[in-house]
């Protein structure tokens, strides 16, 4: 029993080092951008959103939507970012 703990825990060890690695590639391309839109299924929003606190990104520069419950086409993703930074600043210009 105690083995399978000990090998559960460096599972557990190895997907939190590859996740924070992956939120590390994340924000190395978007570092420097003034807003941040995060939108998608499941709970890593809020991961990803505390991770990017952790390393430098201002709280207020990050805006989660929090009922993006359904998995988007890449069309859609696009469309909902352009709505998304339309409606907050209407002197953007085209994105993408």
């Amino acid at each position: 029993w105690h083995r399978s703990v000990s090998s559960s825990s460096r599972l557990e060890e190895r997907r939190m080092n590859a996740i924070k690695e992956y939120y590390g590639l994340i924000a190395a391309e978007i570092h420097g951008q003034g807003k941040i839109f995060i939108f998608g299924p499941g709970e890593a929003k809020r991961g990803l959103r505390n991770f990017l606190c952790d390393h430098g990104q201002s709280e207020e520069s990050i805006e989660i939507l929090e009922n993006s419950t359904s998995r988007l086409s890449k069309a859609q993703i696009i469309a909902r970012a352009k709505a998304h930074f339309h409606r907050r600043s209407p002197r953007i210009g085209r994105i993408g």
